[in-house]
């Protein structure tokens, strides 16, 4: 888990991702269309680990095909907020 940026904050995203990329947990977020105020912690999982592999608090982009990402947003001691995206590697 990492704590999200403030919103205002300028994050390069990868316009599209292609093999080698990798993206940040902000990014997949961006591309979940989730925002995680300040003070929340802000993680992603995948279990599509032929096309893309959890690096560090992002993404590594491994082959070719369609990455599912879990981005997990939390506040506190509250349940975490799950959002599912799909991300098209070429």
């Amino acid at each position: 888990l990492i704590a999200a940026e403030p919103p205002n904050t300028a994050v390069e995203t990868v316009a599209q991702p292609v093999v080698g990329a990798v993206l940040t947990a902000n990014d997949v977020a961006q591309r979940a269309k989730v925002a995680a105020p300040k003070g929340g912690l802000l993680s992603v999982t995948t279990k599509s680990t032929k096309v893309c592999k959890s690096a560090g608090s992002g993404l590594a982009l491994v082959g070719k095909g369609t990455c599912k990402a879990t981005v997990s947003i939390k506040f506190g001691a509250g349940k975490p907020k799950n959002k599912t995206v799909s991300i098209k590697v070429s």
